[in-house]
């Protein structure tokens, strides 16, 4: 596969490896080959917030009646443990953006759920160990 730089306006906005075959086109702008210029001069931009969110990686979620073992159960308690952080870092998040007060109420109410959530799972894990 082939580099290809993704230009709007005369500024490579990102790179990529496409094999010029395959029917795409980027979302804004034009690909074209990218040359050495463009590959030394362009520098990636940080991953913004939606883009950490986006990028923890996801578990098949379990009901507690379907565990088969600690193991499962283990398992259930990790990935509620990091559905409870991420809400409460979108929690957090929301709560220093100029939004409505009823919106940080429900994400706020929403965050302690999954904690409450984490809570009654963790007292399982105490109990099957």
């Amino acid at each position: 596969m082939a580099t290809y730089a993704i230009v709007l306006n005369g500024t490579v906005l990102n790179l990529c490896e496409w094999d010029g075959v395959t029917p795409w086109a980027p979302d804004i702008g034009i690909a074209r080959l990218a040359t050495l210029a463009d590959k030394a001069t362009f520098i990636k931009l940080p991953p913004t917030d939606d883009e950490q969110a986006q990028a923890i990686p996801r578990k098949v979620r379990l009901a507690v009646t379907s565990a088969a073992g600690k193991a499962a159960l283990k398992d259930m308690l990790d990935e509620q443990i990091a559905q409870a952080q991420a809400w409460e870092w979108f929690n957090t998040k929301i709560q220093a953006d100029a939004v409505g007060a009823a919106a940080k109420t429900a994400v706020q109410n929403l965050a302690n759920a999954e904690y409450t959530e984490a809570k009654r799972l963790a007292v399982a894990w105490n109990q099957a160990t």
